[in-house]
């Protein structure tokens, strides 16, 4: 059964058609599920991702699609196009600090300053919405993976962005904190403010409509933003985005 799944992944049309049967027989989607383009989803994200600096995508490169991990793939061209090896990051919303430890080996040489509110304070735990042994697993995980030489934790509001880091600039910031208003849209606005010229900045989890997960606030806000030609990247290629999507914006500050 393993060999015979393996297979299946590597024929995207194959792999592509059985997700929906399951999705259809199992979790009772639509029908018309089965005429989604999925491939047109891959096919948008791989000119994204190729007009980020130059790089060439491939299925043949995808060992299994639907796992794909676009928002890690963006970091990656944008290290390829920013070429400088000590460089400055700013991370608006630590969580557990698990992508927080993947950019630090990922920028092994460059100073990665990471935010998040207290978590003693009120609105941790109303954000969060977990039980305080939930949060106490949280904060080890947590823990263990700031322990980086290049990783500085530093507990904050995202509101006091300005007030902390007036005299400092950013070559990556990104965005990742509460993703409602007012605090996405003041988080995405300082984050413009915050970077360097040729700098980027990347926003997660943003979206059309509303959903728990994803921003509607955070795409009107980035819209919104003056002179800047914003990238959206599909953050996952699969069946279930007949259903809803989650984009991944990202820019880079020419002016």
């Amino acid at each position: 059964m393993f060999f015979f799944k393996e297979i299946i992944k590597k024929n995207f049309f194959l792999y592509d058609f059985f997700t929906k049967l399951n999705l259809i027989i199992f979790h009772k989607n639509n029908i018309r599920i089965l005429f989604y383009n999925t491939r047109k989803d891959l096919l948008y994200n791989f000119n994204i991702l190729s007009n980020i600096a130059d790089s060439k995508f491939s299925y043949n490169q995808i060992s299994s699609l639907f796992n794909y991990k676009f928002k890690e793939i963006i970091f990656k061209e944008i290290k390829k196009k920013i070429k400088k090896k000590k460089i400055k990051i700013l991370e608006i919303g630590t969580f557990d600090a698990h992508f927080t430890n993947w950019l630090s080996k990922l920028f092994p040489e460059g100073q990665i300053f990471t935010i998040d509110i207290d978590h003693k304070s009120k609105e941790f735990v109303k954000l969060e919405k977990k039980s305080v042994s939930s949060i106490n697993t949280l904060l080890k995980i947590r823990e263990k993976n700031l322990k980086r030489e290049n990783i500085k934790f530093i507990k904050m509001n995202s509101l006091d962005l300005m007030k902390k880091f007036k005299k400092e600039t950013f070559d990556l910031i990104f965005v990742d904190g509460f993703h409602k208003d007012p605090i996405v849209s003041q988080d995405i606005k300082n984050s413009l403010k915050l970077t360097k010229l040729g700098g980027f900045v990347v926003i997660d989890d943003l979206s059309y409509s509303k959903s728990n997960n994803s921003s509607l606030d955070g795409m009107k806000a980035l819209n919104r933003l003056k002179k800047i030609q914003p990238k959206l990247l599909l953050k996952h290629v699969r069946p279930q985005n007949y259903n809803f999507k989650s984009f991944i914006g990202f820019f880079e500050k020419k002016n």
